[in-house]
């Protein structure tokens, strides 16, 4: 079986959907981490690593609730326009101001 044949390079909805989301947990994962680095000036104690692991489930959690809800792993992004684009500020600003909450 050839490469290109593969399952896993298709392009199908499901692969775009997984796609997204390990996309979305990555770069979720790497902006709290960044952000904990800038707010204990680049050295992390014990403390804030526990800190850490402890928020990034919750924060993982409720993004993807989010962005599920206001249907952002749904979208072509090959059509992608000034509504769509109104729907991520929409996502962003929801998880934000949850996450504010819990915090």
């Amino acid at each position: 079986m050839r490469m290109h044949e593969s399952i896993f390079f298709k392009r199908t909805t499901f692969n775009r959907t997984i796609f997204f989301l390990l996309g979305d947990g990555l770069l979720i994962c790497l902006s709290l981490y960044l952000a904990f680095l800038l707010r204990f000036d680049g050295v992390l104690s014990a403390r804030a690593f526990q800190q850490f692991t402890w928020s990034l489930p919750v924060f993982l959690f409720v993004r993807y609730a989010v962005f599920s809800a206001f249907r952002l792993y749904r979208m072509s992004w090959s059509y992608v326009g000034f509504y769509e684009i109104m729907d991520i500020l929409k996502a962003v600003t929801v998880s934000f101001l949850i996450l504010l909450g819990l915090i």
